[in-house]
């Protein structure tokens, strides 16, 4: 039998993945996995590295999740100190418990015809090794705003090591997988791969989608991230107060973070609400009941947030950095310069002035059918068909 013949088996390596010490980590690629689950098998693997406390004085540690076509593999082990030598010894020791358990993985199951590598660095080592060792292709899907000259970190800046890793990672997947075409031409920079094709990161519709709203008594603009620096809500706040002076029927809320943490930052003024973080259907709830989605960070790939927002029908003011603006344009939001504050408060005027002027629906409508689960686990499962077809000799 052909291997297209048949629901195609993929091993999948992990180097960032939700675990129970970091249960936000990676959920992206957690959302990746189940809606490429729709169309093929899918086992993941992760490597997590925690402290001597959470292991209780075990090597490692196996948690193991299963759900229709995804099982998911987390792999604990004890991190070593923090330091140069040791992050050296802790890669590793990644691979040395990835190999490992690849093994074990395979003569328990069976080689997969496909391994699907996300995030290069570290687990593309492991990749690498299976590619050589069993003939098993691989595609990389990639992430990281590391590579990116706007987030102040420089990929040519490196170690030799680090670059020439990366290189031969490129060099050698079957395909290349950015999450925006903004990544793929500063991938393509490092290494050109011919075989680049740009897959969405997903939105899960039934949590994420339009529910006609009640007219607000005030204007509500929403912003939802982790409060890390790059995300720039410092500036988001200054933008708000200003706007609040003009326009009193306005409210900002700000979902994530510290709430506690946030107020002694910012100095929190009237009209803005603070929550911590909240699960996905509540944060959904918050944008199917908002008015205006802010997002003003100085890097990004393909935020889900915005994603996210859009499948509510809500229209963005975002900076353009990184991939954004592939999403985001005059029907859907608007774009402005990252770190004019005052291109931010101008857009968030014209906003509230012209609200009705964008279709929520239609938003929402157009969103679902670019980054839904069936859409984007069709796009990875259709590389991987490719993929096969190219790389495997097809039998008579």
């Amino acid at each position: 039998m052909n291997h297209l013949d048949k629901r195609i088996n993929a091993l999948w390596l992990c180097s960032w993945y939700p675990d129970k010490m970091q249960p936000q980590n990676g959920d992206f690629i957690q959302r990746h996995a189940q809606a490429t689950s729709l169309f093929s098998n899918v086992n993941v693997i992760h490597v997590a590295p925690t402290s001597p406390s959470f292991m209780q004085g075990q090597k490692v540690l196996i948690e193991t999740t299963n759900a229709e076509n995804l099982t998911e593999n987390i792999l604990y082990y004890e991190k070593k100190k923090n330091t140069f030598l040791h992050r050296g010894k802790s890669v590793l020791q990644s691979f040395f418990q990835y190999r490992k358990w690849v093994k074990k993985h395979f003569q328990t199951n069976g080689k997969p015809d496909i391994v699907h590598l996300n995030v290069g660095w570290r687990d593309g080592i492991v990749a690498l090794w299976i590619k050589r060792t069993y003939n098993i292709p691989f595609v990389l899907t990639e992430h990281w705003t590391f590579y990116h000259e706007e987030g102040g970190r420089r990929y040519r800046n490196t170690s030799f090591l680090f670059r020439y890793l990366t290189k031969k990672i490129l060099k050698e997947a079957s395909y290349i997988l950015p999450v925006s075409n903004h990544l793929g031409k500063v991938l393509n920079d490092i290494y050109p791969n011919p075989h680049m094709k740009t897959v969405n990161n997903v939105v899960d519709t039934h949590i994420f989608h339009f529910e006609e709203r009640k007219t607000n008594s005030k204007f509500r603009f929403l912003h939802v991230s982790s409060n890390h620096p790059l995300k720039n809500v410092g500036l988001i706040v200054k933008a708000f107060n200003e706007i609040h002076k003009a326009f009193p029927e306005t409210e900002l809320y700000i979902v994530g973070g510290e709430k506690l943490e946030m107020e002694q930052q910012y100095g929190i003024s009237d009209g803005i609400i603070l929550t911590s973080t909240l699960p996905y259907n509540e944060v959904a709830q918050y944008m199917q009941s908002s008015d205006c989605f802010l997002l003003f960070s100085s890097s990004e790939n393909q935020p889900c947030v915005l994603l996210e927002s859009l499948c509510c029908g809500l229209p963005i003011i975002s900076s353009n950095v990184g991939g954004i603006g592939e999403i985001i344009d005059s029907n859907n939001g608007a774009l402005i310069v990252a770190g004019d504050v005052k291109q931010l408060v101008s857009q968030m005027s014209y906003m509230i002035n012209h609200n009705i002027q964008y279709p929520k629906y239609q938003i929402s409508k157009n969103a679902a059918s670019e980054y839904s689960y069936e859409k984007i686990g069709s796009d990875i499962n259709d590389i991987y068909q490719t993929v096969l077809s190219d790389y495997l000799p097809k039998e008579s």
